[in-house]
């Protein structure tokens, strides 16, 4: 069995559930949890199989102007 891994970003507070919803569209990508409640921090919880498509969308994000992106920790 395969252990998820977390990709741990900082996004704006206001835009996370525009993430979660982009994400919930990749349902398999990714499963976007906020450990705290009002925080700009949020995990998401992926497939190994699925992290470096999961970081792709995350570029995207940004690139298309929707978030700014900080990525503090991803699990390989």
């Amino acid at each position: 069995m395969f252990k998820d891994k977390k990709i741990i970003v900082k996004v704006e507070p206001k835009k996370i559930i525009l993430i979660t919803a982009i994400f919930e569209y990749y349902h398999e990508v990714a499963y976007v949890h906020s450990p705290r409640e009002k925080s700009d921090i949020i995990e998401l919880w992926c497939s190994p199989f699925f992290v470096e498509d999961a970081l792709d969308i995350l570029k995207e994000i940004e690139k298309k102007g929707i978030s700014k992106i900080e990525i503090l920790k991803v699990e390989k």
